[in-house]
C-alpha cells in the first residue's frame, strides 16, 4: 500500500509493508525491490517527494540489529544520495569490511 502526504510544502510518499509472509527475508527482498522501483518512478514523476518504507515495529526491531540487514539498507540508501559512484563503492567496501571484522 502507498500513501502520499503533503504538509507545509513538504511532500512524502510512504510504501507500507505488513510482512505477513512467514519468511521475513522473502518479505524484505520483495519490499526493497518494490521500494527501489517506486523510488525510480517518483524521481521521474515527482522528484521533490521523499519516499519512506514503513514496516511493523516488530520487524524493524528484529532486523535493525542485524549487520547484514544494516549493510543492505545502507547500500540501498547510498545508491540515491548523488554521491559519485567510485566514492560510494569505496565507502561500501569499508563498511562491509567493518561488518565482517565485527562478526
Amino acid at each position: 500500500m502507498r500513501q502520499t502526504i503533503e504538509k507545509e510544502g513538504q511532500k512524502i510518499a510512504i510504501e507500507i509493508k505488513s510482512f505477513l509472509n512467514p519468511s521475513k527475508i522473502t518479505e524484505l527482498y520483495a519490499a526493497l525491490g518494490q521500494f527501489i522501483i517506486y523510488r525510480l518512478a517518483l524521481q521521474e514523476q515527482e522528484p521533490e517527494r521523499t519516499l519512506y518504507l514503513a514496516v511493523p515495529i516488530t520487524v524493524y526491531n528484529e532486523f535493525s540489529i542485524l549487520p547484514f540487514i544494516q549493510a543492505v539498507i545502507g547500500l540501498t540508501q547510498d545508491s540515491w544520495n548523488n554521491e559519485p559512484l567510485q566514492a560510494q563503492r569505496s565507502r561500501r567496501n569499508e563498511d562491509l569490511r567493518d561488518i565482517l571484522r565485527k562478526s
